[in-house]
């Protein structure tokens, strides 16, 4: 509807303009170069994947078909994603790799299950769905 104030776009209650992770994938909005010249103009943003959703707003980053949240991108929840998982030791983190395990086979090829695409288990019980929560 064009108004900022409802935006919600993790649907966790919370406009994003008030959201420190807008997209819940367990990186800081501020953590994913939501504007990286600092124009204020957020369509020069970090789009990892180029499927034309900024990183910040997007819960694949990389368009592996698994949700960042799931890749484990800030093991410490420390809010900073410089220690996220890299499976296959590229320096790449697996939440911005689309071959997370370096066989050459990319992971959107590689995720899947009797049941279909691939479906994250869900979080331990009693444990939050969303890191730092």
């Amino acid at each position: 509807d064009g108004d900022p104030t409802n935006d919600d776009t993790d649907m966790d209650g919370i406009p994003n303009y008030l959201d420190t992770d807008d997209d819940g994938d367990g990186i800081p909005t501020a953590n994913e170069s939501p504007d990286p010249n600092g124009d204020a103009d957020p369509t020069d943003a970090q789009d990892s994947d180029m499927n034309g959703t900024p990183d910040y707003l997007d819960p694949d980053d990389d368009g592996d078909g698994v949700p960042t949240l799931y890749e484990n991108p800030d093991p410490n929840g420390d809010g900073n994603p410089d220690d996220g998982q890299d499976t296959d030791g590229d320096e790449i983190p697996d939440y911005l790799d689309t071959d997370d395990d370096g066989d050459g086979l990319l992971a959107e090829n590689e995720n899947t299950s009797s049941r279909g695409p691939f479906e994250p288990a869900p979080p331990p019980a009693g444990a939050s769905p969303r890191p730092n929560c």
